[in-house]
């Protein structure tokens, strides 16, 4: 099966307006007006994500080369000047999976455990390969691991619908640290640390017993 007859992996200097994400974004969208020909491919189409995103990743890289002399610190080690520092690339904590973005979440859920102390609950939530609304989305003839896009973005909404109950359910929780991970065979996972008001904080069993369906 062919996906695209002329692939193609970077826009024009012209098409300024549309971002490259956006539009491998609207490629992998199903609709009225699109053709479906892209989701019967299975790992096939898996492998275009993929690769969509990896185009995006370089994209931004090369980006972030273009504009180096805008990001390195010329006096970093006493020296005074750039052609010193030989060919040092900085990637900013913009570029998600750099070592500055990931350092920043550290030093980002350090700060909130060290302003409301420990956690009050660790929380996994897993994504269910049944949900309906997964299951009622399906072409015929697919299979739930044929399209983890979907999966991924049902998952996404029950994060946010789990969110928000947690808000009725606590009151107001006072802070939070969470991770997506996901496993071999697909699915995501999510790991949440909840930081509650003393007052609804779990003092003995028969308060963790009201919350317990």
């Amino acid at each position: 099966m062919v996906l695209t007859r002329h692939a193609q992996n970077k826009l024009q200097l012209h098409d300024v307006n549309v971002k490259l994400s956006e539009t491998k974004k609207t490629k992998s969208l199903s609709g009225p007006e699109q053709t479906l020909s892209s989701f019967y491919a299975k790992r096939l189409f898996q492998q275009f994500l993929v690769n969509a995103w990896a185009i995006c990743d370089q994209n931004k890289l090369e980006w972030l080369r273009h504009i180096q002399d805008r990001l390195r610190d010329i006096v970093e080690g006493g020296q005074v000047n750039a052609a010193n520092l030989g060919r040092r690339f900085i990637l900013p904590s913009s570029f998600h999976g750099g070592p500055h973005f990931m350092s920043k979440l550290y030093y980002d859920s350090m700060a909130i455990v060290r302003h409301f102390e420990k956690p009050s609950l660790f929380i996994t939530f897993t994504a269910n390969p049944k949900w309906t609304e997964i299951t009622d989305e399906l072409l015929p003839g697919q299979a739930v691991f044929d399209r983890l896009d979907l999966t991924a973005e049902v998952f996404n909404l029950k994060v946010c619908r789990l969110l928000k109950d947690l808000k009725n359910i606590f009151n107001q929780y006072k802070g939070l640290v969470r991770t997506i991970e996901y496993q071999k065979r697909g699915l995501s996972h999510m790991r949440l640390l909840l930081f509650l008001d003393p007052e609804d904080n779990f003092t003995d069993a028969d308060k963790v017993d009201q919350i317990i369906c």
